[in-house]
């Protein structure tokens, strides 16, 4: 080989990493054009409180409430409490904004263009600066809170991406370890997850048993817990079941829930919808997602409309989320962006499967549309906040990315014309369905029973 030759060639090899490195420095500026939080509440402050106790030596389960969450959350934050522990009280929003920027900058800048380079190969470096510039501006609503819905969400990817394609042995076992820490961080991917993965596994069933195994060593820590703390093997935090009870009687009545910064007010916020809260309060409360599944299917056809509005409520994002402001704000522009997003993301991972270059290709956007259905139907069967659509938006800058780099063959133009126009109308939908899910705000406060909601309308 010619030196000339040479040269282009450690040029062209070279040039996705400068890439990924230019548009990670991008990512992470980015997440700094809403400031710092004022403090941590809420959620936040227990993430945050589990990971200084645990440097401290403190009550690290009590801080954290680790009989409701995974016993890895308090890890999330541990290097920038440990940071704090030297610098002091005043450091601490600043170490939270800083790390979470570095996680959206290896989210944004590695992980997703990856996985899109899987499903349309050839153009890494058009897919790192567009995950980088959409995924940057929308991820950056989070990066200011010690929330772990960006961390649940980029451990999932990260599992998506390690099982698809042909790896080593041991990556398949490592990206089911990533998907055990997901659903320990966020039990919400469990069903997205496991539907994702057995699409791309399809043709790789002999890859399966090394993906349990990780998911199995991902899952001990939690186990290990559990036996100390409450005597059962069972993977999940203790007072699991109680939890899923409670959000499971409401799920098939309320349609958002959010948590409202504003010091005068009650924080609670509960929208829901009076027709089905009618027709469901003279039945026993469901106590399970499954049961949710079956008061839904014996209400149907209302119960689709009521689902389409818990979805796009859920997509109903504002300036201030994961927090939201009090009723009647009106749907802003971000809001339209995530329609957006998460719309036209989602027929371009439909176009790939039908227009696929390789069964691979096709088996990996299949396996990211059959993740974006399983958190649609999580949103469904639970009582959502608007950051738990997060793996859809995620998900949607993927499709998206995609979509502006697949080629069009002249005798695809009209399919291609069809799926945008296709989309831009499902967008249309989700901003009405949206602003039609939030009609019927609950006064603040906690929801109690469906008769509460009926009232809305009396």
């Amino acid at each position: 080989m010619s030196r000339a030759r040479r040269d282009a060639h450690l040029g062209t090899k070279h040039r996705p990493r400068a890439s990924m490195l230019a548009a990670g420095s991008v990512v992470f500026l980015l997440q700094f054009i809403h400031g710092t939080a004022t403090r941590f509440v809420y959620d936040a402050a227990q993430y945050w409180d589990g990971a200084l106790q645990l440097v401290s030596g403190g009550d690290v389960a009590t801080a954290g409430v680790l009989n409701i969450r995974g016993t890895l959350t308090p890890l999330v934050y541990l290097p920038p409490a440990a940071v704090a522990g030297l610098l002091g009280e005043g450091s601490w929003t600043w170490l939270v904004l800083i790390w979470n920027a570095l996680l959206a900058a290896a989210l944004c800048a590695m992980i997703l263009p990856q996985l899109a380079e899987l499903i349309v190969p050839g153009h890494l470096v058009s897919h790192v600066w567009t995950c980088a510039l959409l995924g940057g501006l929308l991820f950056a609503l989070f990066a200011r809170f010690a929330l772990l819905d960006v961390w649940a969400f980029a451990c999932a990817a990260t599992a998506m991406l390690l099982i698809s394609g042909r790896r080593s042995w041991w990556v398949y076992a490592v990206g089911g370890l990533f998907a055990a820490i997901a659903v320990d961080l966020r039990p919400s991917y469990l069903l997205p997850l496991i539907l994702g993965m057995v699409v791309v596994l399809i043709a790789a069933a002999r890859r399966i048993p090394l993906v349990a195994a990780g998911a199995l060593i991902g899952a001990l820590p939690q186990s290990i817990y559990n036996v100390f703390h409450g005597g059962s093997w069972l993977p999940v935090p203790t007072a699991t079941s109680g939890l899923i009870g409670v959000q499971s009687a409401q799920a098939v009545y309320s349609i958002r829930y959010d948590t409202v910064l504003d010091p005068g007010r009650n924080p609670q916020q509960w929208y829901c919808d009076p027709s089905l809260a009618s027709a469901v309060s003279s039945e026993p409360a469901p106590t399970t997602p499954l049961s949710v599944a079956g008061s839904l299917l014996t209400h149907v056809p209302e119960s689709l409309w009521f689902g389409l509005k818990k979805i796009a409520a859920a997509l109903q994002w504002s300036w201030s989320t994961p927090y939201e402001p009090s009723p009647g704000h009106g749907t802003g522009a971000i809001a339209v962006v995530v329609a957006l997003t998460t719309a036209i993301g989602a027929f371009a991972l439909l176009r790939a499967i039908w227009f696929g270059t390789s069964t691979s290709n096709r088996l990996i956007a299949g396996g990211l549309l059959a993740f974006w259905l399983g958190a649609a139907a999580t949103l469904v069967l639970t009582t959502p906040e608007t950051r738990f659509a997060l793996p859809l938006v995620g998900v949607g800058v993927v499709g998206v990315t995609c979509g502006l780099t697949t080629p069009i063959a002249r005798s695809q133009r009209w399919t291609s014309t069809l799926s945008l126009l296709a989309a831009l109308s499902v967008c249309v939908l989700l901003l009405w369905a949206g602003a039609r899910g939030v009609g019927y705000p609950v006064p603040p406060g906690p929801l109690t029973t469906p008769a509460e909601c009926v009232r809305l309308v009396r």
